[in-house]
């Protein structure tokens, strides 16, 4: 989940194209922050910046991750522009744009006592070892601050960096895990099953955020539109 900070800039440096177009031409800076980019899956944010940024050669787009309430923050603050954030979060003092569904999953080995489940609630994956994300990590955190408070604590056998590398884990027996379900997705086909959770804080929508649309800046504005557009 992305959220970020456009920043517009008055610098102007010489464009790759100036010989092109002429004179020098003012580039715009835009901060973008995320909670949870998923390394291992398509349609993250930095997916989506990077196809912008190859049509658009005089916007500098900046991506930092960051917990979805630490993106409210940023934005409601001015400090970032546009923000990608789960709706879990409270963004009341922001407008929002839903981009896309963002559910989380449990992936088990093929052959695990779950495997066979169409859903389960959290508290029942609770007598098998788990793989999480490192400390630090958004996804991580928003596991974590959902389910310690009602005494939820898994046992993890290892903190591993991207959930490429916890499918790969699982795949190789070592445990169970949460992850969104696009990133679940592209593991269907190895030896890992997906399970759905029941637990109400495992369907939510990332969404798009900002203190208010008609201020954005040009870029910005170009940016947010071809965020929404792409996750259509």
């Amino acid at each position: 989940m992305v959220a970020g900070r456009t920043r517009s800039s008055d610098r102007r440096s010489v464009s790759p194209h100036a010989h092109r177009a002429g004179p020098l031409l003012r580039r715009a800076a835009i901060t973008v922050g995320g909670i949870g980019q998923h390394v291992g899956y398509p349609h993250t944010a930095a997916d989506r910046a990077g196809r912008f940024l190859a049509t658009h050669p005089n916007v500098d787009v900046e991506l930092q991750e960051r917990p979805s309430h630490e993106i409210v923050a940023a934005v409601t603050d001015g400090r970032a522009e546009l923000g990608i954030i789960a709706d879990t979060a409270d963004s009341v003092r922001l407008q929002c744009t839903t981009l896309r569904p963002d559910r989380l999953v449990v992936i088990v080995p093929a052959d695990h006592p779950l495997a066979d489940r169409d859903e389960v609630a959290f508290s029942a994956c609770l007598d098998y070892p788990f793989l999480g994300l490192s400390q630090g990590n958004p996804l991580q955190e928003h596991l974590s601050g959902q389910t310690q408070p009602l005494g939820l604590r898994p046992r993890y056998r290892a903190y591993l960096p991207t959930t490429e590398a916890i499918c790969v884990a699982v795949a190789a027996g070592v445990g169970i895990a949460v992850v969104p379900a696009l990133a679940a997705a592209r593991w269907s086909h190895v030896h890992v099953a997906t399970v759905d959770l029941t637990n109400a804080w495992a369907h939510r929508n990332l969404l798009l955020c900002y203190r208010d649309q008609s201020q954005l800046s040009v870029s910005a504005t170009q940016l947010t539109a071809h965020l929404v557009s792409a996750n259509a």
